[in-house]
């Protein structure tokens, strides 16, 4: 299993605007890179990680999504 470094890491990665929020887009991106999903899915993904309903994903939401 990843650690929660790798996963900050990650995280960071996929913020290729740097405002420390990932975006639908950036999500998407993400989400493409690593494994067959479609966009149902990662729509689903978004839908349930993002626990404040901003329509971005901050680390909080990340790194409790993943760890």
């Amino acid at each position: 299993m990843l650690s929660i470094q790798a996963f900050t890491d990650l995280f960071h990665q996929a913020d290729k605007d740097g405002n420390g929020v990932l975006t639908r887009d950036e999500v998407f991106r993400l989400c493409k890179c690593v494994g067959s999903y479609t966009d149902d899915e990662v729509v689903k993904m978004i839908e349930q990680v993002d626990r404040n309903k901003d329509g971005k994903i901050d680390l909080k939401e990340f790194l409790d999504a993943l760890v």
